[in-house]
């Protein structure tokens, strides 16, 4: 800030002082991944951080079961985006970011979810099986190994044509029954 003053003679004085203005804590967006099933292991984990003193940012997460910090970024430019990556197993996670400046403001944003899900589904099928002497209540036994199941089931042919189309089956129950 510079301040000038002069008098009726026209002598001119002037002084200046420097000052900032700190207003709270970092902003933080975060972008990716956000509520969503993802197909690969090697994890981007993508924010901006917005602050005139910004420090330092940090990733947390229960990428090891407790929620807890896991790496810190010293090296931010404000208003960038910046990531953490991280090659995580088949799983369920919840993760957030936290960022300070140099005033000692600090700020989290809201957690995030997002599965891990590189294998696929595995179903065995033990029922029907043999020779049935009847077309009604015939057992289907399964079994469906998947972290994240969505959906389950299962059509029916009798030689090449379709007798029973896309029925819906509870991926987590090991039995059904049906009627040709």
């Amino acid at each position: 800030l510079n301040v000038f003053a002069n008098d009726t003679l026209n002598n001119i004085a002037t002084t200046s002082v420097n000052f900032s203005i700190t207003l709270g804590a970092p902003t933080i967006t975060l972008s990716s991944p956000i509520n969503s099933f993802l197909s690969y292991k090697n994890i981007r984990f993508i924010y901006t951080a917005t602050d005139i003193n910004l420090n330092s940012c940090e990733l947390w997460g229960n990428f090891t079961g407790a929620f807890a910090k896991n790496q810190t970024n010293s090296t931010l430019t404000s208003g960038q985006q910046s990531s953490f990556s991280l090659n995580l197993s088949d799983n369920a996670y919840m993760w957030n970011i936290f960022c300070n400046d140099t005033q000692g403001n600090s700020a989290f944003n809201g957690n995030k979810t997002f599965s891990v899900d590189t294998t696929s589904p595995s179903i065995s099928i033990t029922q029907p099986s043999g020779t049935k002497t009847s077309r009604e209540n015939i057992a289907l036994n399964y079994n469906v190994t998947e972290i994240n199941p969505n959906r389950c089931w299962y059509n029916v042919f009798e030689g090449i044509t379709e007798k029973i189309s896309n029925t819906t089956l509870n991926c987590a129950a090991t039995s059904a029954t049906f009627n040709l």
